[in-house]
C-alpha cells in the first residue's frame, strides 16, 4: 500500500511552498496527500493543489491520534511550531501506532529548533525522522521580525558585537530539498534518519550586518525609520525590539542574530542543489 502523506502548515511559508512544489512537479507513486489547514478558505486552496484537507488541534493528543491513525498516514512533514516539541511528540506516538498496525516504515520530518527532543522520541518509538511558494505566507519570518524590531525602536539595530554569519536559503531551494527527501522516501530510497538525518537547505553564508543594512536602506527609503544606519543595541533597545517582535528580550538574539557556519552536504547526497545564490537575500530585501 502506497504511503499517505500529511503536510502541516499548508498556509505557511514552508508548508505552503512545499505543497506548491509538489503540485507543480508531482511525486513518485503515493497514497493520499493531506494538508493541515485552519479555515475553510485554506481548505479550498489546498484542494486546488490536489490535496485533502484536515483540520484539528495539533496539541490535542486524541485529535492527533485520530487523524493520523484513521487516515493511515505514514509520512508527516511538520512545518509549524518549531519553538516547542510537545506537538511533535504526539505525532510521533501516532505514527508509531500506524507502524504497529501496518508493519510499514513511518517517517516524521520537521524543521528546527526542537531537534534533540524529536530525535530522541522518534528513536524510542522506531519512527524514522529528518528535517529539512504557496498561497499563504510569502515572506520569511526572520525578515518580518527584523522589520518589526526596527519599527518598534525607530532604527535597525544589531545584537552581536562580532560580524556573525548565518546559512541562508531561498524558499524555492528549501522546498525543493523537502520534496527531494519526500520523493526519496516514496521511491523506497530511504534517506539517512535519526542522528544522521539533519538536512540543511543553504546556498552559503551571509553576514547579518549585510542583511540589517539592506533592510535598513529599504525602510529608510520609505521613511518609516529615522535613518539607514545600523546601530549596536543596548539593553533598553533590546527590550523595545523584543516588544515589537512579541517575544522575551532574551529570545531576540535567537530570532534575528547568531553565529552558524553549518554547510549543506546531506541534501547533495540525495541529488539536491541550490539554484539561488546566498546573496539573493540582500538583492530581494527591498521588494520584501
Amino acid at each position: 500500500m502506497s504511503p499517505n502523506v500529511l503536510i502541516t502548515g499548508a498556509s505557511g511559508y514552508l508548508g505552503g511552498s512545499l505543497l506548491e512544489k509538489i503540485h507543480e512537479e508531482g511525486l513518485p507513486p503515493h497514497g493520499k496527500l493531506y494538508a493541515l489547514v485552519r479555515k475553510e478558505t485554506d481548505a479550498a486552496e489546498v484542494k486546488k493543489r490536489g490535496a485533502f484537507s484536515l483540520s484539528f488541534d495539533v496539541k490535542d493528543s486524541a485529535a492527533v491520534r485520530k487523524n493520523i491513525v484513521e487516515n493511515n498516514i505514514s509520512v508527516v512533514f511538520f512545518l509549524i511550531d518549531a519553538m516547542s516539541s510537545n506537538s511533535q511528540v504526539l505525532f510521533i506516538e501516532a505514527l508509531a501506532e500506524v507502524k504497529r498496525n501496518t508493519g510499514k516504515e513511518v517517517h516524521f520530518l520537521h524543521a528546527v529548533t526542537t531537534n534533540c527532543t524529536v530525535i530522541e522520541e522518534a528513536e524510542k518509538y522506531g519512527v524514522r525522522n529528518g528535517r529539512g511558494l504557496g498561497f499563504g505566507n510569502k515572506i520569511s519570518i526572520q525578515t518580518v521580525d527584523i522589520i518589526k524590531a526596527a519599527l518598534s525602536s525607530n532604527h535597525v539595530y544589531k545584537i552581536d558585537t562580532e560580524n556573525s554569519v548565518w546559512p541562508v536559503s531561498h524558499v524555492a531551494d528549501t522546498s525543493a530539498l523537502y520534496k527531494q527527501i519526500l520523493s526519496s522516501i516514496l521511491a523506497g530510497n530511504l534517506p539517512d534518519s535519526g542522528r544522521n538525518g539533519y538536512y540543511l537547505a543553504s546556498s552559503g553564508l551571509v553576514d547579518w550586518n549585510d542583511i540589517y543594512s539592506a533592510i535598513a536602506s529599504a525602510l529608510y527609503k520609505r521613511r518609516v525609520i529615522a535613518d539607514s544606519e545600523v546601530r549596536l543595541a543596548d539593553a533598553e533597545t533590546v527590550r523595545k525590539m523584543a516588544e515589537g517582535v512579541g517575544c522575551q528580550p532574551q529570545l531576540i538574539g535567537f530570532k534575528i542574530a547568531g553565529l552558524c557556519t553549518l554547510q549543506a552536504k546531506n541534501g547533495e547526497k540525495l541529488g539536491w542543489k541550490s539554484k539561488f545564490d546566498s546573496h539573493h537575500i540582500l538583492e530581494a530585501a527591498d521588494d520584501e
